[in-house]
């Protein structure tokens, strides 16, 4: 039996070595898994699928998105006209994504949430690419997964170079 005036060390004790043990294990799902900033290849083709796992490091607000990248002016219009970046009178090309976001936690994999995303919208663009957040959510330390498919497109969207990304969301100022 431990004397009462030890029973705090070792409780404390047991207390580092669970939450120890809890961290390595976390830790261990994730080896070898590639963290947030990643793009995969992607073509806006009905039925077209890509899927992944990533290691969140630390609780952050992340967001799955298509990213249009382009190396001259011609491509940056015509990814704008297609992408809908120009408001009301032209919309862009019809396009339906579905995206499903999980984690995996002690082996089981779990549904965190899933989006139908009809004409998703761009949202920022930088000197070499336009942006579309198809869905942000906050994700906790661990594994987690992605699966985005494209269940209608329209043809004109098949000459688009696109990636999907996880990243940070970027939220502005």
């Amino acid at each position: 039996m431990i004397p009462a005036r030890r029973m705090p060390w070792a409780c404390s004790a047991i207390i580092r070595t669970a939450v120890a043990g809890c961290l390595a294990a976390s830790a261990a799902c994730s080896v070898g898994t590639p963290s947030p900033p990643l793009e995969q290849p992607f073509a806006l083709v009905p039925a077209q699928r890509v899927h992944g796992r990533f290691a969140v490091r630390q609780q952050e607000l992340y967001e799955v998105g298509l990213v249009y990248p382009f190396e001259n002016a011609a491509q940056r219009r015509l990814a704008w006209s297609l992408a809908g970046g120009s408001g009301p009178k032209a919309p862009g090309a019809e396009l339906t994504v579905r995206v499903q976001v999980g984690e995996i936690r002690d082996g089981r994999s779990r549904l965190l949430r899933h989006r139908d995303v009809v004409k998703p919208t761009l949202t920022s663009w930088s000197g070499n690419a336009l942006h579309c957040e198809l869905m942000p959510l906050p994700l906790s330390p661990g594994t987690s997964t992605f699966d985005v498919r494209v269940a209608a497109a329209a043809p004109a969207l098949r000459q688009l170079p696109v990636r999907v990304a996880v990243r940070e969301a970027h939220r502005g100022k």
